[in-house]
């Protein structure tokens, strides 16, 4: 959730933890992990691919906000867990893709940005700087990957109601998040930049959308999870 962890002091944690929603998205984050864990063997591969989507985030807001608090910054978290969002999020629309060809083309796409991201790291934004560019190529990857697999859905319809598909939940909070947040991330540089001359940081609606976004985005993971567990008669 890329709300300003490293913009508070540890003094406005507990404040920020419990009034402004962060303590909810926890819940929603730890629900996920903990429902996935206990459920590991029952879940199909797609739906321990969320899980390895869902465990990363969580582990890395955990570090982010340690760090924020240690060396005043969670880029470093941010830097990883995007490239682990690369390979997880690659293997998870393979598992959903019954075309073998498309489907390795998304691990092999998942592995690709993931090379791109340490590249990036190395050669381009320092691991102390926000990693816009690969926030911003991973919006746009992830929202490609969702039109690709809504397309294979049209082309393979289900006799199963949509919100009852584990893929339908997936993809659509995949597209919606990314789409809608995609500019506030492309624009953290920016953001950052204009906090350290004026105090002010990202616009309240746009802390906001991010927030709210992100509490769609991992509780519908948290059904798509639930939907995507192995019947008794699969």
């Amino acid at each position: 959730m890329s709300v300003p962890f490293n913009l508070i002091s540890s003094d406005d944690f507990l404040s920020y933890f419990v009034y402004r929603g962060i303590g909810a998205y926890y819940l929603i984050l730890i629900s996920g992990f903990v429902f996935g864990l206990w459920n590991v063997k029952k879940l199909s591969p797609a739906g321990r691919g969320i899980w390895l989507i869902v465990s990363i985030s969580l582990f890395f807001e955990l570090l982010g906000s340690c760090l924020a608090i240690a060396i005043e910054t969670g880029a470093p978290g941010t830097h990883f867990v995007n490239l682990l969002h690369f390979v997880a999020y690659g293997y998870t629309f393979s598992k959903f893709i019954v075309n073998k060809r498309v489907a390795n083309g998304f691990l092999w796409t998942g592995i690709i940005l993931a090379g791109y991201a340490l590249a990036n790291l190395i050669w381009f934004q320092d691991i102390r700087e926000n990693p816009s560019n690969t926030s911003s190529v991973g919006a746009v990857a992830f929202v490609f990957g969702s039109l690709v697999t809504f397309y294979n859905m049209m082309r393979r319809p289900s006799p199963t109601p949509l919100l009852k598909q584990g893929l339908f939940w997936f993809n659509t909070s995949t597209l919606f998040f990314y789409a809608s947040t995609f500019f506030s991330f492309a624009l953290q540089d920016h953001y950052l930049a204009q906090w350290h001359e004026t105090g002010v940081y990202m616009p309240t609606w746009a802390v906001n959308l991010i927030r709210g976004m992100n509490y769609y985005l991992y509780v519908s993971l948290f059904i798509a999870m639930w939907l995507n567990m192995k019947r008794p008669t699969d």
